[in-house]
């Protein structure tokens, strides 16, 4: 949901469901995130149906994580955290105006949502989706990111310990 300001700039505002990672590595370690986040975008207009944009978006996010720990007496326990986070990211893109009220949208993205259980989490990929202007032309409603066309991202924890591929 989002509204368009003057001077070319937009403000965003989403719930994002990042996804689950099952369970990774040699310790069984799962992670799942989620979170709301603000994103503020410039729009470089110009003569053509293509708007290119840039953006930054802050968040808060809740991290959880479960993971195997060992006991003294070898047992191995699994061990969960829950952690809300602030987050901070970028977007990039290029928007395409059908009509004065259809827009297909295209762009990348990159998020550090934050730490949870000792790793670092970020998420970053690439999306599509349609925008429907209903409103007066100064107000402009932008979907919800879960109702995206689509959405392929990628779940980083640490820099070399997993990648996992999500839809939405």
């Amino acid at each position: 949901m989002g509204k368009q300001l003057q001077n070319n700039a937009r403000v965003e505002a989403d719930y994002t469901h990042y996804g689950k990672t099952g369970k990774v590595m040699r310790d069984g370690a799962e992670f799942e995130a989620q979170g709301i986040g603000l994103s503020a975008i410039y729009d470089f207009k110009n003569d053509t149906n293509f708007t290119p944009y840039l953006g930054v978006k802050v968040s808060a996010n809740r991290l959880d994580a479960k993971v195997n720990v060992m006991e003294e007496n070898g047992d191995i326990v699994e061990v969960g955290e829950h952690r809300v986070r602030a987050g901070i990211g970028g977007v990039a893109g290029v928007q395409y105006q059908m009509n004065p009220n259809l827009a297909l949208d295209g762009g990348i993205e990159y998020n550090h949502l934050g730490k949870v259980a000792g790793v670092n989490v970020d998420q970053y990929g690439a999306k599509s989706r349609r925008s429907s202007q209903f409103l007066k032309p100064k107000l402009q409603l932008f979907k919800n990111k879960l109702s995206n066309l689509s959405q392929i991202g990628l779940f980083v924890l640490n820099k070399n310990c997993y990648n996992k591929n999500l839809s939405m």
